[in-house]
């Protein structure tokens, strides 16, 4: 790399080019000089930092670990032992169109992603140009960023920046024990379906294709506190959290579900190029669209009767029966009512 002398040594190297000239005749002076000149010999002296064997170029790399969503600025590619750009040797031949070896190609655009240093740069290491510096920049356009304790979400730990994530809500729904499942079935069918029926969940889909903009980040959540005796305390309690986006209409429901404290899980997608479902829905379960109940009159005494949809009950689904998803539908069947 090409680097600045100090003025210490420029006075160095002229004191042993004196004692060179002093101690061996002028012809062999002459001689290495024009071997040096050619770079068939190395005088560390008199190193050319500039020289590069035949074709190869010098091509621009970060001279430090550059956070993501970063603007380039010119700290990030100044090597500071030397005070010039930092570059390492490339053979021409390999370079291709989309690496970019000059500073101004790169200077002011946003780094989409954490840098090491010594990495050379290319078009799809940056976001379009105009794009903000900071997380807002990250953002994909149309989504919105949601902060999210990690404490309340399963499944996030080991995730890298640039994921894509489902996130899926499971709300246990507790059915009533019995439900008058004896008037209709009796020994083990009705007991097996009675079982079924007491351990139902429905499995929402909070958020289809998120993306996870920040790793897991530990800090400090101040929590404030109060008593008669001590008055008004601020603790800090240490959290882990990420930040993610997610579509408009899914920051409400995503909200609702952690304010409710339901256990949500995070689903991670494909992120194998060229997948042929990387960007479909990921389904739910209502174990509710399955269900029926009918309101059975007994004289002065109303009961309502749950039970599964079957065909052995003379219900069928898709006969026009009323049906509403996240709720019971309800039927006044007279023929019950004696």
């Amino acid at each position: 790399m090409p680097y600045a002398r100090s003025k210490s040594q420029g006075i160095s190297i002229g004191l042993v080019i004196g004692l060179v000239c002093l101690l061996v005749p002028t012809a062999a002076i002459g001689a290495i000089g024009t071997l040096w000149a050619f770079g068939q010999i190395e005088l560390p002296f008199l190193s050319r930092g500039n020289r590069l064997p035949e074709g190869y170029v010098r091509v621009l790399v970060s001279a430090r670990t550059i956070p993501a969503y970063s603007k380039i600025a010119r700290d990030h590619v100044v090597d500071p032992k030397t005070g010039d750009f930092a570059s390492i040797p490339v053979p021409r031949e390999t370079i291709t169109s989309d690496v970019l070896t000059d500073y101004g190609q790169i200077r002011g655009r946003v780094i989409n992603h954490e840098k090491p240093a010594g990495y050379l740069f290319k078009e799809e290491d940056f976001y379009p140009k105009g794009t903000r510096a900071g997380l807002a920049g990250a953002i994909p356009r149309g989504k919105r960023s949601l902060l999210l304790e990690v404490s309340k979400i399963s499944g996030v730990h080991g995730l890298k920046v640039g994921d894509h994530i489902d996130l899926v809500a499971t709300i246990p729904v507790e059915m009533p024990k019995g439900g008058g499942m004896g008037r209709f079935n009796t020994g083990l069918q009705a007991e097996t379906q009675m079982a079924s029926m007491e351990k139902l969940a429905n499995v929402r889909i909070l958020a289809q294709d998120a993306v996870l903009l920040t790793p897991v980040t530990p800090r400090q959540k101040p929590t404030v506190s109060r008593s008669i005796s001590q008055g008004t305390t601020v603790r800090n309690i240490p959290v882990e959290e990420v930040v993610i986006a997610v579509d408009p209409s899914e920051v409400a429901p995503v909200t609702q579900a952690l304010a409710t404290e339901v256990n949500v899980m995070c689903v991670v997608r494909s992120g194998q190029p060229g997948d042929p479902e990387a960007h479909t829905d990921t389904p739910g379960s209502d174990p509710l669209a399955d269900i029926t109940s009918i309101d059975t009159l007994s004289g002065s005494k109303r009961e309502v009767v749950v039970l599964p949809l079957q065909h052995s009950y003379g219900l069928n689904r898709h006969a026009g029966r009323p049906h509403s998803r996240g709720g019971l539908s309800h039927h006044l069947d007279a023929s019950n009512s004696q």
